[in-house]
């Protein structure tokens, strides 16, 4: 098998462990939901409200 993939794998694995354990606690699911959100309005934010146009 490709050596990369092997090398993910255990990585993989901690990350699923982090997404269980982060399910468990209701609050801090939430806040990583808030925080998500902020990001992707931040990072969206020229798109969603654009420059006025300066004539």
């Amino acid at each position: 098998m490709n050596p990369f993939i092997e090398t993910l794998k255990p990585k993989l694995h901690s990350f699923k462990e982090s997404l269980y354990l982060l399910a468990q606690n209701k609050l801090s699911l939430l806040a990583a939901i808030t925080l998500v959100l902020i990001i992707l309005v931040a990072a969206f934010s020229p798109y969603i409200v654009p420059y006025p146009q300066r004539h």
